[in-house]
């Protein structure tokens, strides 16, 4: 095990010695690099649930626009309006003596 020492003088004079071995600095490295990695992880797993959550909103509104049962519902109401103009231009016809065409401007 290789052990390297150096000796440092401080602002104030006073002389430190220090002594790290290799094993110390490969273990920094190491944990350095496991931080590393996870904090990728902590970020991706971040966007893989912000996509995941897009894709169960784009797939809840498009559920939502096609629904089957909110598509028969808008049918029924294009029908019951047509029916009531068509209603109430017959009901025009009856009491007016003016052609159809007028009637179709009115």
């Amino acid at each position: 095990m290789t052990v390297f020492t150096a000796q440092v003088q401080d602002a104030n004079g006073v002389v430190q010695t220090l002594k790290f071995s290799w094993s110390q600095v490969t273990d920094q490295i190491r944990m350095s690099t496991r931080e590393v990695e996870q904090g990728k992880t902590g970020i991706g797993s971040v966007i893989d649930n912000i996509t995941g959550k897009v894709k169960q909103l784009s797939t809840y509104w498009t559920a939502q626009l096609f629904n089957p049962y909110r598509l028969i519902g808008y049918a029924k109401q294009v029908m019951n309006v047509t029916k009531q103009f068509d209603d109430a231009f017959t009901e025009m016809r009856k009491v007016s003596d003016e052609p159809v065409s007028v009637l179709k401007d009115f």
